[in-house]
């Protein structure tokens, strides 16, 4: 899943905020330094995005949009 952020303070707050536990043991990654974007990777399937964008809304993350990105 992509998580587009509006700044880097948002950023940089969602990637202290969770555990290897979070969105069931997703991956969360950083691969994009010049733009507020942030990767979930293997976040399984029955972990919506609207779950995603909710959890972290409700940990005070000021969310654009969630997008989840698959491999065909």
């Amino acid at each position: 899943m992509a998580i587009h952020l509006n700044n880097s303070e948002d950023k940089k707050t969602l990637l202290k905020s969770f555990t290897a536990e979070a969105f069931g043991r997703a991956k969360i990654t950083d691969l994009a330094d010049e733009n507020n974007i942030v990767f979930l990777k293997n976040v399984p399937t029955y972990i919506s995005t609207n779950k995603v964008e909710l959890t972290l809304r409700n940990n005070n993350n000021e969310v654009k949009s969630v997008q989840r990105l698959q491999k065909d």
